[in-house]
């Protein structure tokens, strides 16, 4: 419905910053609906614009999860909307630098909450370049679906170790998303299990997902394959830093 393509171009010009990933998502989702103008186009490029020099200029001392979040697949996007922009090697030299360090290897990440800022920028940039096939064969990759599968409790709320807040905290939505990416890709019901027990039980612990939450729960219904079935995990409880990564 034309309704929502004018609210997401409302959302688009009136967004103080972008996470350029989302912004040119959206921008592939409404392009063809005709309610962009020219005028529109400079003042949104603009502002993706200005944040790619954020993202080239940014670096992070310390932590996987800081050198992939909002940059590497960020960065991935701008280069595929601007491919002949002049900045275009500044944009792929800083990807490639920050990926270097993350792509088919282990995170040092030490909270259940820095998991998923981590794979998932990875995962869409994937997906954005075609490569998804040789990722989710990589050992390291499926580890981490299968980790993040042993990480839901009893009560379906994520465990909390490291200096993460309590239970799923504001990543939740991200395993949600990731998880029925790894049901699709791994056709593992277990995977699938775990997405919806994590979804039911903030939902219902919470009333409403937040604005912020919104976008991983587009992205896991886009990702999604309900033709997978679910399948409750029959490990036994241990504890999963030690026992599981041993």
């Amino acid at each position: 419905e034309r309704k929502y393509a004018e609210r997401a171009r409302q959302v688009l010009l009136e967004a103080p910053y972008y996470d350029n990933y989302y912004a040119i998502l959206i921008l592939k989702q409404i392009g063809k609906s005709g309610v962009l103008t020219s005028e529109d186009l400079k003042i949104i490029d603009q502002k993706i614009l200005e944040k790619a020099e954020q993202d080239v200029q940014s670096w992070a001392e310390w932590g996987t999860m800081n050198h992939c979040t909002d940059i590497v697949n960020t960065l991935t996007a701008v280069m595929q909307r601007f491919p002949r922009h002049p900045d275009f090697p500044r944009w792929q030299q800083k990807r490639d630098v920050n990926l270097s360090a993350n792509i088919g290897l282990w995170s040092i990440e030490d909270s259940q909450n820095y998991i998923p800022p981590w794979l998932k920028p990875i995962m869409q940039i994937a997906e954005l370049e075609g490569w998804e096939k040789e990722f989710y064969a990589l050992p390291t990759t499926r580890y981490y679906f299968d980790y993040s599968v042993q990480l839901v409790a009893p009560s379906g709320q994520i465990v909390q170790f490291g200096d993460g807040g309590s239970g799923g905290e504001y990543t939740w939505p991200w395993y949600v998303s990731m998880l029925e990416k790894g049901a699709n890709v791994y056709r593992d019901g277990r995977m699938k299990w775990a997405a919806h027990q994590i979804f039911k039980t903030n939902i219902q612990g919470r009333g409403q997902a937040s604005v912020y939450a919104m976008k991983d729960l587009v992205e896991a219904y886009l990702w999604a394959d309900d033709s997978v079935p679910e399948e409750i995990p029959t490990d036994k409880s241990r504890l999963v830093l030690e026992d599981y990564v041993g």
